[in-house]
Formats: C-alpha cells, sequence, structure tokens
C-alpha cells in the first residue's frame, strides 16, 4: 500500500439472501426444507466488483440512489460487515458514523456509550476521560448522560454517535448523510467540524444525498448504482452524469432550460413562454457551478422540469428541486439569488380548505355537476424566500411566509412563520434557535447585499465571503 493512500478497495462484492416468505411452524420449515429451499430465498447482489482508491487527506464522495450499495459499502470498509469477495485495504485508524451510531448499545447510558465506542476505537481509559466533557458538550447532552440510549431521540442519538466518532481522532472518517439529521444548529455545527477535520489532513468518507454538499466538500466522487461503480472521478463530472440518468430531462452545459425560447435560460413572467400546471411544479433548479462553459449572461437558475409555471420567480444561482404545490394563480413565488434548497423540500402556496364552512371538502373540485366556489381553495399570500437562504432537507414552507436573507432551515422543520433576516429556525413548528450575528451586523449585510454584486467581484472576493471574519468583511464593504 502506497504512502499517499488511505483505502484501497478491490473488486469488492458483497451479497444478501432476501426471504420471500416467513416460516412460522415446523410444518412450513420441513415443506421448505423439502423444496430445497431454492424457493424461499432470493438472492440481492449489493456490490459487484468494486475497486477504487481513496488519497490520504481526500473528502470523497459516495452518491447513489436508495438501495444502490452506498451504505453496505460503509459498513464494510468499517469492518461492521463482511465481503464475499475482494479486499479492503485502511491506513490508519477509522472512525464510522453510520446511520444512528454504529457500536452504540441501546442498553447503555450515554456515559457508558461513550467509554464503550472509545475503548473499541482503541482509546485508554484516560484518554476518554481526557475527551469526555468535550463531547457532551459538543453535543449539548450533559443534563442526560446517565440516561439510557434507548430514551433518546433520534437526533439526541445522533448528537451523541457524531460528537464520539470525532473525539476519537481517526485517520479516516466515515459519513453517512451527518448534515441530512438533526435540526439546524447542529447541522451548522458538523458542517463547521468537518471542515476542520479536513483542514487537520484527515481523510473523510462522505455519503450523502445532498449534491450541492458533496460538490462543496469532495474533489472526487464515487457514483454507485445497482451494486456497480456507474461513474468515478471529479466530482462535478461525476454528479452532471448521476442527475441526467435520474432525470432524464436535467439539462446540462449549454442546453436551454424549459420554457426559454431565446436560449437564455432566464425566468420569464410571460405566460406564453411557459407550461401551466395546477399540480405540483418541481423547479428542477440546477447549481450554476455545473455550467461554468455558459456565458456569463446565460448563467440564471435552470428548469429541467416539464412543469415550470409563471408565478414562480427564481434568482441567479440558486439551486435545489423543491416542489411547489399550486392550485390557483392567486398567488406567487419569489426565491432570491444564491439560495441553496435541499431535497424533498415542500413549497405549498395555496390549497388550505374552508374551515369556516359546515363542510371543508371541495365538492366544486371533485364532484361533477357542482360549480366551483370562487372562494375554494384558500391562501394567505405570496411566498417570498430571500437571498443567501439555506432551506435544509424535506423543510415545509407554509402558504404566505416571509423568510429574510441569510436565513436557516432546519432539516424537516415545518414552517408556518415569518423569518427573519439571518435568523435560523427548526422543528415543527419551526422554532426560533439564534441569530447567525448581530442585529448591527445584519443590517450591515443587507446594506452590503453581496448577492447584487457582479459575477467578477464576487468571484473575487469568494474567500472571504466563504470566512468567518464578518467584521472585517463588513469593515471593507461597508
Amino acid at each position: 500500500m502506497k504512502s499517499d493512500e488511505a483505502i484501497v478497495v478491490e473488486h469488492l462484492s458483497k451479497e444478501f439472501r432476501i426471504p420471500h416468505d416467513r416460516k412460522v411452524t415446523v410444518y412450513e420449515h420441513i415443506v421448505g426444507l423439502l423444496k430445497g429451499g431454492k424457493y424461499s430465498y432470493e438472492q440481492f447482489q449489493a456490490l459487484d466488483d468494486v475497486s477504487f482508491t481513496v488519497r490520504r487527506g481526500e473528502t470523497f464522495g459516495v452518491i447513489g440512489p436508495n438501495g444502490s450499495g452506498k451504505s453496505t459499502l460503509l459498513k464494510i470498509l468499517a469492518g461492521v460487515l463482511y465481503p464475499d469477495s475482494g479486499t479492503v485495504r485502511v491506513n490508519g485508524k477509522i472512525a464510522p458514523f453510520l446511520e444512528l451510531g454504529v457500536g452504540f448499545q441501546p442498553d447503555l447510558t450515554a456515559k457508558e456509550n461513550i467509554y464503550l465506542y472509545g475503548s473499541i476505537m482503541g482509546l485508554s481509559k484516560k484518554d476518554i476521560a481526557e475527551r469526555y466533557d468535550a463531547i457532551l458538550d459538543f453535543a449539548e447532552l450533559r443534563r442526560f448522560e446517565n440516561m439510557k440510549l434507548k430514551n433518546f431521540s433520534s437526533g439526541m442519538a445522533v448528537r451523541l454517535a457524531f460528537s464520539t466518532a470525532i473525539q476519537t481522532d481517526p485517520d479516516v472518517l466515515l459519513v453517512d448523510e451527518v448534515l441530512a439529521v438533526g435540526d439546524g444548529a447542529f447541522q451548522e455545527k458538523c458542517s463547521q467540524k468537518i471542515t476542520e477535520i479536513r483542514q487537520k489532513g484527515k481523510t473523510i468518507i462522505f455519503v450523502s444525498h445532498d449534491l450541492t454538499t458533496v460538490e462543496r466538500l469532495c474533489e472526487r466522487c464515487l457514483y454507485i448504482k445497482n451494486g456497480r461503480i456507474a461513474a468515478f472521478g471529479k466530482t462535478p463530472e461525476v454528479i452532471q452524469q448521476y442527475l441526467r440518468e435520474m432525470n432524464p430531462g436535467h439539462k446540462s452545459d449549454n442546453q436551454i432550460g424549459i420554457g426559454s425560447e431565446d436560449g437564455s435560460n432566464k425566468v420569464t413572467d410571460d405566460p406564453n413562454k411557459c407550461v401551466y400546471s395546477n399540480d405540483i411544479v418541481s423547479t428542477g433548479v440546477t447549481n450554476n457551478t455545473y455550467q461554468e462553459q455558459m456565458p456569463v449572461e446565460e448563467q440564471q437558475s435552470n428548469y429541467y422540469s416539464n412543469l415550470i409555471a409563471s408565478n414562480v420567480h427564481i434568482g441567479e444561482y440558486t439551486y435545489g428541486d423543491p416542489q411547489i404545490f399550486i392550485w390557483t394563480n392567486k398567488y406567487h413565488v419569489y426565491i432570491g439569488k444564491f439560495t441553496s434548497i435541499a431535497q424533498e423540500v415542500k413549497i405549498i402556496v395555496d390549497g388550505n380548505h374552508n374551515t369556516d364552512w359546515i363542510s371543508s371538502y371541495p365538492f366544486g373540485e371533485l364532484i361533477p355537476g357542482v360549480p366551483k366556489h370562487p372562494d375554494h381553495p384558500v391562501g394567505k399570500g405570496d411566498i417570498r424566500i430571500g437571498h443567501d437562504v439555506w432551506i435544509g432537507y424535506g423543510s415545509i414552507i407554509m402558504p404566505g411566509v416571509q423568510i429574510g436573507n441569510g436565513a436557516v432551515i432546519g432539516s424537516g422543520s415545518v414552517v408556518t412563520k415569518n423569518v427573519a433576516d439571518y435568523e435560523i429556525v427548526a422543528g415543527n413548528p419551526a422554532r426560533h434557535i439564534r441569530y447567525r450575528f448581530s442585529p448591527e451586523q445584519i443590517d450591515a449585510l443587507n446594506k452590503i447585499r453581496w448577492w447584487d454584486w457582479p459575477k467578477e467581484k464576487i468571484i473575487e472576493h469568494a474567500s472571504i465571503l466563504q470566512s468567518g471574519d464578518i467584521d472585517q468583511f463588513i469593515e471593507r464593504f461597508s
């Protein structure tokens, strides 16, 4: 194994037997044996001849649809599963963060699990004791250190598992969807910690459905489909292939977006240039980092869905694929520039039923012969989402909601009330967590309005936009 190699995987294969039925009696079991058992199970090839190498200090992405073999691969790398054939060589200590925490026992307390996991990772009792406070502080679970893990919520278990894994000082960290769970504040902490780990030159294997995060963190990426390698190489190219295969209508490179007659990919208010739908609008907005070859004037939010609504307005460089539920043309959705929208986000524009009536049922919509009522369905006004907003995985934006610039919506949140500029909210219903900056700093950022800068200026100052030195930024550009 070469010194610059962290992980070498060669010809890895793994097969599972899936039972067709469950034998619940002795008679049924005997009948199954007399049949030779060959009709009771189906062979499922989870991994099929997978080979790749991960370099030391590399953040390496793994993507693919559900059931493609991603989690099986990570479990084999972690030593949780054994392959049927092939080899895995790891240079250094490996720490897995898989699902809700491999190596954690539900009948043990948080404290006991910390010491157990630390021991598994080769730490002495003294080493664990020295890191114990840091683990609990990062996880924000001091009050629950003597509670059994089986009584934890899934979010609490995730915080404990991740906090413990990163404190074992691994050479290789395996991360499976860590940024798609927990509230917005914890996701932000995880993201910052992963950045710190990367800066220390550690190796990270990062599995996620969040293609934007994969593209941001990973130079190289592996795309697994049906247990085999479908693509392997530079992350933007691999993601493009994945999007093309998963979304046949996906537009890439210099292709124009649907609803654009002049090839400009610009969102238009002209109803003659749009296809209407009174059902669900899937925007399919792509990340412009995948369109670097396009002329500047053409680098706009690009639609690849078959359903485009003229009352949905999306700013430049915004990416994601939210489902937008629209039943009338009364209201509009406005989404600003540079906004990040994770997968399975739903924006409900209208469609509320009238609860003041005797029946809330939409008779005129669904029963022939009953005229449509002009006051059904009910809405609450336009939805406005500001610039530089981050909307986490699986969030729901309810009718009439206003979300300010720079806001963060935690994964799985249901946003029923307005969100202020640079406010972090999370939960169902979404509640205030904290503000990202002070009132004075927020006011200054809104006056600077960096999202309105020319592309050349943004590129020139990208390093400071991606730093934490807020005061220097404000002083320089105010």
